[in-house]
């Protein structure tokens, strides 16, 4: 399932940071993933990505049920294009994203690319 935290239905205020979607479903065993995405056609920037990353995170953390044993979580940037000073942001172990007591690296990728390859890789 794919919700969009841009919709006015969706479970936050216009003026809260947030991701532009949270995508919740399950992997070939049975397991829930949930991933907050950000999107942009322009080059990534982290300044810009990991505030509304950890805030689709803390979003995800309120609407799944609190009794579900292990959620996959990765936090996912979509984006037009990358340098290299970037690039190891995202790479940098110090930039995780928070989700249930753990923290995960973010997975950038570039636009048009499979959803399902970001959120095995």
């Amino acid at each position: 399932m794919l919700i969009s935290l841009e919709h006015e239905a969706a479970p936050v205020a216009d003026d809260e940071p947030h991701s532009d979607y949270l995508f919740v479903g399950c992997d070939e065993n049975g397991g829930l993933w949930v991933a907050p995405i950000e999107l942009t056609t322009r080059k990534a920037d982290f300044s810009k990505f990991a505030p509304q990353l950890r805030a689709g995170a803390a979003i995800a953390d309120k609407l799944l049920p609190k009794n579900i044993p292990e959620v996959k979580f990765r936090p996912i940037a979509v984006h037009g294009g990358i340098h290299r000073e970037e690039f190891n942001k995202f790479r940098n172990s110090r930039n995780k994203i928070p989700f249930r007591g753990n923290s995960v690296l973010i997975k950038q990728t570039r636009c048009g690319s499979s959803l399902t390859n970001a959120l095995k890789g």
